[in-house]
């Protein structure tokens, strides 16, 4: 015996979307249009809420309406002007927010005098991306506090130089041309864990001298070093004028992710 059994039911669209990479920084929003499926009039009110997202929203990334509401799993009224066929939410991040692929769903309606608007309703997916960053770049001078060490009285040149990252970092240093004895120390100011003074001598070739973790567990959210020059011994120097380039490279080493 076959029993035929029909079921009617009306589905409620799921619609998705790639907002691709979002870059860190309240500039560089994500707009997302939300368009209206109910005929809109004065009297129909529009929310918006979130199902899932495998984020916490206002933490680091921030969902928000136009009028800076931020989304939550309760349902927010979305203020929309008659005759509009739709309404922009929000998406953005700071630089504290760690890489990599994030999602969340969005259920929209409408109501018209307190009664929901079967036809109105829409699931929405997206998706995005925040990728690993790095920021190495020379900024005000930051002058260390005198310790006694005999190489303050040779410093020859120093420069203060900030790191920022949302990963596992390292920076690596070489000079553009060979002379012997010359020597670079790192200073970092106000750092995390007490350390010795990092002293080296600098040659032609590239060479790892710093590493750290991503820089948003510190207060400032960014590590400040000081670079002092020095030569051990000016005899073995050509006589003459000396021009000295160094190179520094940062790079985020961690094996995997975006």
């Amino acid at each position: 015996m076959l029993i035929l059994i029909a079921v009617s039911c009306y589905c409620q669209p799921v619609l998705a979307g790639d907002l691709g990479t979002l870059a860190p920084g309240p500039n560089n929003a994500k707009t997302i249009a939300i368009d209206l499926i109910s005929k809109h009039n004065p009297s129909e009110i529009h929310y918006v809420q979130i199902m899932y997202a495998n984020f916490d929203n206002g933490n680091h990334i921030f969902l928000t309406t136009e009028d800076n509401q931020l989304l939550s799993s309760v349902p927010i009224e979305v203020p929309v002007e008659n005759k509009e066929v739709s309404y922009n939410l929000f998406l953005q991040s700071d630089f504290s927010a760690p890489p990599g692929i994030y999602f969340f769903i969005l259920y929209t309606y409408t109501a018209k005098k307190g009664k929901l608007i079967s036809e109105s309703q829409q699931y929405h997916v997206f998706f995005f991306i925040i990728s690993k960053w790095i920021i190495l770049e020379e900024t005000a001078p930051w002058y260390p506090p005198p310790t006694g060490e005999p190489w303050e009285e040779s410093t020859i040149a120093q420069h203060t130089i900030r790191i920022a990252a949302n990963d596992n970092w390292e920076l690596a240093l070489k000079s553009l041309q060979n002379y012997p004895g010359l020597h670079a120390v790192f200073i970092e100011k106000e750092p995390e864990f007490p350390r010795p003074t990092l002293d080296l001598t600098v040659d032609t070739t590239l060479t790892k001298v710093i590493e750290g973790s991503k820089t948003n567990t510190t207060e400032s959210g960014v590590k400040i070093f000081t670079i002092l020059l020095y030569f051990d011994d000016w005899t073995s120097l050509p006589a003459g004028q000396i021009d000295i380039s160094l190179y520094l490279e940062a790079q985020i080493v961690s094996m995997f992710g975006l």
